[in-house]
């Protein structure tokens, strides 16, 4: 079950949860008031809206307890406890604050108005809902949690309000049926990024959902190969925690033990040190208004999500990987967008081509079904965007979107005004609106407003063989660091096939093609990675290095044939034969002249290639050295000299 705890002081916590379900949410009675009034009520949850929800006063500078303060100050007294209620529930399960900081804010939230409903009793640890053991909570939310934690008392409020509206009946049902619950609790618009929907599905139904509350985390755990949870199944939050219900009963089968803890035992989620919260963001979310948090000096598990970076540091990166083929950006790409999804983090892959355009990649007007079988009139978002408002939704996570080949595209007809906004001086912090953010721009069809947050990072890759660096728009260039991924003919590995050296192989022809032409023609080491045998040294030649060189000197084949062998004479790796005119043609002498012409192309027969060939290609000496030995040594040198004399001279 996933209610286990390898520190084993969950039972309190569990309890206070489950008397706060019949009690509060069947039977809309308070938790903390001695005489059990009802304020669990719909009409105590409007002043709420109007003056919390509605009101955030998010340009306001003050901290959160002052904010708080005249946020509530409107509100009746049922409604503020109502509030203090609902914090409380907020602040159950995660581990971020003592017990004792937990008790002082909500006491300071309950007594926020001059008559509150009652006064809670002086002895807390008489009470089921406000004694240590009640507060000690369960697991750790991370700081994202506590930076953010006015959005969440905002989804709780809203979610709580739609809950209480309903008959008791279907209440009491929903309440009994953990995945129509999670269906329910991740519906609310207010639900996209929030933590309170891992905590409150953990407290209201510890046996199906797992101890994990950061959306980070429990990705990451989804998508463990240990697991082997099916891509398919993980389309909404509350699918993948069907999965991982499945996943934990498969566990707990094969290890014949309920004690599985994904923190612990298997330790899919475990962390490599003690990490604690950074004393910069102490003061932030304070409800007290004098001492700093004692949750700044709390160390956290080090089994749980806790970051050592205030999300408001977040450092964007751009990035453009860029050279030319087979140099191993893609590569490099592709590792670091492994990496990031195995850790649970966001990710968007998307490649530009010639046609691609902003409507594509931010927003556009596209066939999209609408109402009533029409289709819709506003623009369909593209995947820009999409990424943009994920990350501003997720404030804990950081995204990635990466893009192969972004020079193939206009890019600055792409990106269009968002080119301004991308460098790291005009990113905006996750949760903050983009409306209320001074460098946000508006959208040229739906007229939003959107703006690129400080947890989204641009990883991109171009190859500088279709167009070299100096031809990107110089706004672009400004905006991203560039990191040369360049022909590197000493990583090939194995460096050699037979007698045949392919680092230096590689480096005579990049070499000729660098003074034909320049270096972002180069051939790239990948190209002649993991080749041990002639047959594959011939098959890279004539299906990748050769049509390549074609390419690049755009299908003047002499040319290829130079910078590939350094010759202008017959090689083995090109087939040549002559083309008469007086033998094509029939008295066309004015037209087409009598001059002959050698038509060029590659090879066929590339079984004829042998190790000696391609060692030419590099070493001039290689034929001297390599003549099979003869009977007599002295006439040996004659022919073997006469030899090499007779083919050079074919050759060249």
């Amino acid at each position: 079950m996933s209610r286990y705890n390898p520190k084993g002081h969950a039972a309190a916590v569990f309890a206070a949860a489950e008397k706060f379900k019949k009690q509060a949410l069947i039977d809309g009675e308070s938790i903390l008031d001695v005489g059990h009034q009802k304020i669990w009520i719909p009409q105590n949850f409007d002043p709420l809206i109007k003056h919390y929800v509605n009101n955030p006063l998010i340009d306001d500078e003050r901290n959160m307890v002052t904010k708080l303060g005249q946020q509530l100050k409107p509100c009746p007294a049922e409604s503020v406890a109502l509030f203090a209620e609902i914090y409380w529930i907020l602040l159950l399960g995660p581990t971020n604050l003592r017990a004792s900081k937990k008790r002082e804010r909500v006491h300071y939230v309950w007594n926020m108005t001059s008559t509150p409903i009652s006064t809670l009793p002086s002895d807390d640890a008489n009470s089921q809902f406000l004694n240590d053991s009640a507060l000690s909570g369960i697991g750790s939310a991370g700081p994202g949690f506590n930076m953010y934690q006015w959005k969440e008392l905002q989804f709780a409020v809203v979610a709580f309000k739609n809950l209480m509206e309903m008959d008791l009946d279907v209440r009491s049902l929903l309440l009994a049926e953990p995945w129509a619950f999670a269906e329910w609790l991740d519906h609310f618009d207010e639900a996209n990024g929030r933590q309170f929907y891992h905590c409150l599905c953990h407290l209201m139904f510890p046996d199906e959902f797992e101890r994990i509350f950061s959306e980070k985390d429990k990705a990451k755990l989804a998508r463990s190969s240990m697991l082997g949870i099916s891509p398919s199944s993980l389309k909404d939050r509350p699918s993948r925690d069907q999965a991982l219900f499945t996943a934990r009963q498969a566990l707990e089968t094969a290890k014949g033990s309920l004690e599985v803890d994904f923190y612990k035992d298997p330790p899919i989620l475990v962390r490599s040190k003690i990490l604690k919260r950074p004393k910069t963001a102490a003061n932030l979310f304070d409800l007290t208004v004098d001492s700093p948090s004692d949750a700044a000096e709390e160390p956290l598990d080090e089994s749980e999500d806790a970051e050592s970076v205030p999300f408001s540091d977040w450092i964007p990166i751009n990035r453009i990987y860029f050279g030319p083929p087979g140099t191993g950006k893609t590569y490099e790409m592709s590792k670091l967008r492994s990496e990031r999804f195995d850790d649970g983090e966001q990710i968007e892959f998307l490649s530009f081509h010639p046609s691609y355009s902003y409507e594509d990649f931010v927003e556009g007007f596209r066939p999209e079904p609408g109402k009533n079988g029409q289709l819709s009139d506003r623009p369909v978002k593209g995947p820009f965007r999409r990424i943009c408002e994920q990350a501003h939704a997720n404030p804990d996570i950081r995204h990635t979107l990466f893009i192969d080949e972004i020079n193939r595209a206009n890019v600055a007809k792409v990106f269009g005004e968002l080119i301004t906004i991308l460098e790291e001086s005009k990113r905006c912090d996750p949760g903050v609106k983009f409306e209320d953010f001074s460098s946000s721009v508006t959208l040229q069809y739906s007229g939003d407003k959107l703006a690129v947050p400080r947890n989204l990072d641009i990883i991109a890759s171009m190859n500088t063989a279709d167009r070299s660096v100096t031809a990107i728009d110089h706004a672009l260039r400004r905006r991203f660091e560039f990191i040369e991924c360049p022909a590197m003919p000493e990583l090939i590995e194995p460096p050699m096939v037979g007698e045949i050296d392919l680092r230096k192989l590689l480096s005579a022809v990049n070499d000729r093609v660098e003074f034909l032409r320049d270096r972002d023609h180069a051939i790239g080491h990948a190209i002649l990675m993991n080749i041990d045998d002639i047959e594959g040294l011939r098959r890279a030649f004539s299906t990748r290095i050769i049509p390549l060189l074609m390419e690049y000197f755009f299908e003047d084949t002499h040319q290829a044939k130079i910078a590939l062998t350094g010759k202008t004479g017959a090689t083995v790796f090109f087939d040549e034969r002559p083309l008469t005119p007086s033998a094509l043609f029939d008295g066309c002498e004015d037209l087409v002249g009598t001059e002959k012409r050698l038509a060029i192309s590659p090879a066929k027969k590339i079984e004829k290639w042998t190790e000696l060939d391609f060692r030419l290609l590099y070493d001039r000496s290689a034929k001297a050295s390599d003549e099979p030995i003869r009977a007599e040594p002295s006439v040996v040198k004659v022919q073997h000299g006469a030899a090499a004399a007779t083919e050079a001279s074919s050759v060249l």
